[in-house]
């Protein structure tokens, strides 16, 4: 079993700590749904609203990449 976190790993608990340090509280992380085949990377609480937060976090390797014009 590999227990290497990849990188979509990291970014969702880089989301996770971004989130918590401004006071949402993180519910869950990968949450799947019955129903479907969609997946969740983290549901979080709002700490003023109560408000349920869905979030989709994407994450790229090369992040330098996007300061370069198109060719």
């Amino acid at each position: 079993m590999n227990t290497n976190p990849t990188l979509q790993d990291r970014a969702v608990e880089a989301a996770a700590r971004f989130l918590e340090v401004r006071g949402y509280e993180t519910l869950a992380t990968g949450w799947k749904s019955p129903e479907t085949r969609g997946t969740i990377d983290l549901v979080a609480r709002d700490p003023e609203s109560d408000d349920l937060v869905f979030v989709d976090v994407s994450a790229r390797q090369h992040l330098h990449e996007l300061d370069e014009p198109p060719s």
